[in-house]
């Protein structure tokens, strides 16, 4: 299961990851030109 806890962390109704921690690090991603793919941890 993944650590949700809003509004930092969260799932979307389609299941994407949400929140501030993925914009802030989508925001430092566009800034450094790394790449990252986000995955959710699933039991």
């Amino acid at each position: 299961m993944t650590d949700l806890w809003p509004p930092f962390r969260m799932e979307s109704a389609s299941g994407e990851l949400q929140g501030l921690d993925i914009d802030l690090l989508a925001e430092l991603l566009r800034r450094t030109a790394l790449r990252y793919q986000p995955v959710a941890a699933r039991q």
